[in-house]
């Protein structure tokens, strides 16, 4: 099980942190082919949520963006403010270590990434 002292600590010397107060961090993660995209990582007492903001889907492309989430092996679409994101939690004492989280970063990264790409067609 990991703490979320040693999690906070493990972001702190994995990324690239754009933001840093403790509970959230703004982070870039490094896709394939030199592509980047910002995450954000809530990390409170005992869960951890990664959102990936895509941007602004469309009502007529909404349909489209969930058929790509479904391909997925991690997170689920969400709205905030006009905004989705691709979004996954999980438990802490699910994690054997802090670097097990970073997978799961990178997957809602890459899906984010992707849908961005196909539906929005932006990068």
């Amino acid at each position: 099980m990991v703490t979320k002292e040693e999690t906070a600590e493990y972001f702190r010397n994995t990324y690239d942190l754009q933001s840093d107060d403790g509970t959230w961090f703004s982070v870039i993660v490094g896709l394939d082919d030199n592509r980047q995209i910002i995450s954000g990582i809530d990390l409170e007492e005992n869960f951890c949520r990664i959102l990936t903001p895509i941007g602004c889907i469309c009502e007529s492309k909404l349909n489209d963006a969930l058929d790509l989430m479904s391909e997925g092996i991690v997170g689920g679409l969400v709205r905030i403010g006009n905004k989705h994101c691709v979004n996954h939690a999980f438990f802490l004492d699910s994690m054997e270590s802090p670097a097990d989280i970073n997978v799961l970063v990178y997957a809602v990264a890459k899906i984010a990434y992707d849908i961005k790409e196909k539906i929005l067609g932006k990068d």
